[in-house]
């Protein structure tokens, strides 16, 4: 005996709602690659923060305005040499 293809129906609504799934899929895709990049976002600035206040620890930053993370900048000077006679 063999046995006959079976039939697949799909309707209208099957299709609406595949393409309601679809939109919705797309949607929350969007908000992942939107949260991917403020991530990757504060991750650089906290590098960069991190990596500023390395050079701030050797005194290797003088004299400028250093970020340290979340737009906040502070002012660097040179320290004032110290006399200890």
């Amino acid at each position: 005996m063999s046995q006959q293809p079976q039939r697949i129906v799909i309707t209208r609504e099957d299709i609406e709602r595949l393409i309601e799934e679809r939109n919705s899929l797309a949607a929350l895709l969007d908000v992942v690659r939107q949260n991917l990049a403020l991530v990757t976002q504060s991750i650089n600035e906290l590098r960069n923060a991190k990596d500023m206040l390395t050079l701030l620890s050797k005194g290797a930053a003088q004299d400028t305005y250093a970020g340290v993370g979340g737009g906040v900048f502070i002012k660097l000077r040179q320290p004032r040499a110290r006399r200890f006679w």
